[in-house]
């Protein structure tokens, strides 16, 4: 989403260059490295393994570098991107009430767009889209459009420790089931037990247990995943795409909270003069990354390569330890971007993300349309094929062609093609594409 300053407008319209809060593009764009690292990963696996946890085949190398994503970059770059569709959709509010036109409306209307665009990636090209989710869960931001800061950082604060103090509850459920299966093996603790309970607990230790499921079910996936046409691999995909879509509300707590911490940051200022702040981005990043880093370290120690199903409470609490280290983490990240970015002597070290990240939508679709024919049987048919360590290479080459190509476009082009789509689409007219 786009980002401006607060300028006198007379009508709603699309972002003016020279309006945009460059910092942001440069966090989106380095956001964009994360991002893609982490989900390549998911282009040569089915997504419903993702409750799997970290293979544990890997080996030497190929372990050294799906440990270190999954300690340093899993989480982290998620949450940053929740963090900027927050701060842009204050922005976007405070423009449109500025050119008198109803905000809510045209922040909806955005977000059935990208809706739109979210179904059509996820069908199409990769099941592991977040777009939609991010506009579903968007709507609910409307109810805190005219909030204050302290209301903004509370319910960020309320929902995010809601979240952390519910994982726990999901171990209990697990062990329950354990627990259940365990005793229809054993007849003298059945025999203790009054029939309709015997009966039920006999019924549900005959159903397949859920991570022998997931693990068949992926199993059949990859197989389609690996050599099936187009048509064949979109039905299997729309299926992994339909079943992330229900756990929304879950997912949608942690993603609203980060979406109030984000639009905290534009209602208290920090956003639009990050100078004056240099103070706060100082200190997240160096409390970010000191408390971050063992945190992070420590939580992926107790998780280790155990799945959901069998970590115990020790891996509970790992993931309940992670969660808060992706978040410390990435607002340390954040605080290391700005400040690099306020120092002119480290400035242009970073800037070279800011094309990038002013196309984020167009070169997020992009990893999609790439992966899925790079890996896929109707493509080039490399899945399975490429190692951990493999993947990583070819997701850095692909950011530096982004870094490359999204400089050169935007030298030519006001959009990203997809940048365009959406804005067009927005404001209910054709936007000027070219400068």
């Amino acid at each position: 989403m786009s980002e401006s300053s607060v300028v006198e407008v007379t009508a709603a319209q699309p972002i003016a260059r020279a309006e945009r809060i460059d910092v942001l593009d440069v966090i989106r764009g380095f956001a964009l490295i994360g991002i893609l690292l982490m989900n390549i990963e998911w282009f040569t696996r089915p997504i419903i393994e993702i409750g799997l946890g970290m293979d544990a085949t890997l080996r030497g190398a190929d372990r050294t570098a799906g440990w270190f994503i999954f300690t340093f970059v899993q989480g982290k770059f998620y949450t940053m991107f929740a963090l900027l569709f927050g701060m842009g959709f204050i922005v976007f509010l405070m423009r449109a009430q500025q050119a008198g036109r109803a905000p809510g409306r045209l922040f909806a209307r955005r977000l059935g767009v990208l809706l739109l665009i979210g179904f059509a990636h996820g069908m199409l090209f990769w099941a592991g889209d977040i777009l939609a989710t991010y506009a579903l869960v968007g709507f609910a931001l409307l109810l805190f459009r005219n909030s204050s800061p302290k209301k903004l950082m509370t319910f960020a604060v309320v929902l995010f420790s809601l979240i952390v103090m519910t994982m726990p509850l999901m171990q209990v459920g697990l062990a329950f089931d354990r627990e259940a299966r365990a005793m229809a093996k054993d007849p003298v603790a059945l025999a203790k037990l009054d029939e309709a309970t015997r009966d039920s607990i006999i019924a549900h230790a005959r159903s397949e247990a859920p991570d022998v499921e997931m693990r068949r079910q992926s199993a059949a996936y990859a197989a389609v995943y690996r050599s099936g046409s187009y048509p064949e691999v979109t039905r299997v995909r729309a299926q992994e795409f339909l079943h992330q879509l229900q756990y929304v509300v879950f997912a949608g707590i942690s993603i609203l909270s980060m979406f109030l911490l984000g639009a905290w940051f534009v209602r208290a200022g920090v956003v639009h003069d990050p100078a004056a702040h240099a103070r706060l981005f100082r200190r997240m990043m160096i409390v970010g990354l000191v408390v971050g880093i063992p945190l992070a370290l420590y939580a992926a120690s107790l998780i280790g390569t155990a799945s959901m199903f069998d970590m115990g409470w020790r891996g509970t609490a790992g993931m309940s330890l992670m969660f808060v280290a992706s978040l410390v983490l990435c607002l340390g990240y954040v605080g290391t971007l700005v400040t690099l970015w306020l120092a002119p002597a480290t400035r242009s070290l970073v800037a070279v993300f800011a094309p990038a990240g002013r196309m984020a939508l167009t070169n997020y679709i992009g990893h999609s349309v790439v992966f899925s024919t790079l890996f896929y049987g109707y493509g080039f048919g490399w899945y399975g094929q490429v190692s951990r360590l493999e993947q990583v290479a070819l997701a850095l080459t692909l950011i530096a062609i982004q870094l490359v190509a999204s400089a050169w476009w935007l030298n030519r082009y006001r959009y990203g093609p997809m940048e365009w789509v959406w804005r067009s689409a927005t404001y209910g007219k054709r936007q000027p594409m070219r400068l």
